[in-house]
């Protein structure tokens, strides 16, 4: 579960461009495994395939999940109060041509300023909602790594809001 952004537009032509080349990937490498079985050149097909999708998903698209790695509960944010503060656009027809919620271009803008004024808050101690957990706090990294995820998480986003902001471009969301 989480909260899944796209540009259209730009999303749309970037996995376009990159999704051919995955499938093939994709049947080269399933033609090594089934004839050799897993092997060293299946792995490094393997890469092939992961890199190719990640490929597809890098220019117009942003996924913040409702978990640990959730850039919002980082920030202290929440993606169902951007709608009480009004730079969700629920029902929109500008918006919402493949998902019912949008953030226009405006609050794009508007959300981008949030964003890079909300210090993140990463206490290892603590998950988004400030209750106490055991273990670690992300995956098996350390307190340092996690710093470096959300900060590059945090650019990325404020990235993708000022890519959407600059272009005119409403961002559709499955929130």
């Amino acid at each position: 579960m989480g909260a899944d952004l796209y540009i259209e537009p730009i999303f749309s032509q970037n996995n376009k461009k990159y999704s051919k080349l995955f499938e093939i990937a994709v049947q080269e490498r399933d033609k090594e495994y089934e004839k050799n079985g897993n092997t060293k050149q299946g792995e490094l097909l393997q890469e092939k395939v992961t890199e190719y999708y990640n490929k597809m998903y890098e220019r117009g698209y942003f996924r913040d999940s409702y978990n640990n790695s959730s850039l919002f509960w980082k920030l202290g944010l929440s993606w169902w109060e951007l709608d009480r503060a009004g730079l969700l656009d629920i029902g929109s027809t500008e918006c919402g041509e493949y998902y019912s919620t949008g953030i226009s271009s405006e609050n794009a803008f508007l959300l981008r300023e949030l964003v890079k004024e909300t210090p993140l808050v990463i206490d290892p101690n603590k998950d988004g909602d400030g209750r106490e957990i055991t273990g670690k706090e992300f995956s098996d990294a350390g307190l340092e790594e996690t710093i470096e995820y959300f900060e590059k998480k945090k650019q990325d986003f404020i990235d993708f809001l000022t890519e959407a902001y600059e272009g005119g471009y409403c961002v559709e969301a499955s929130i």
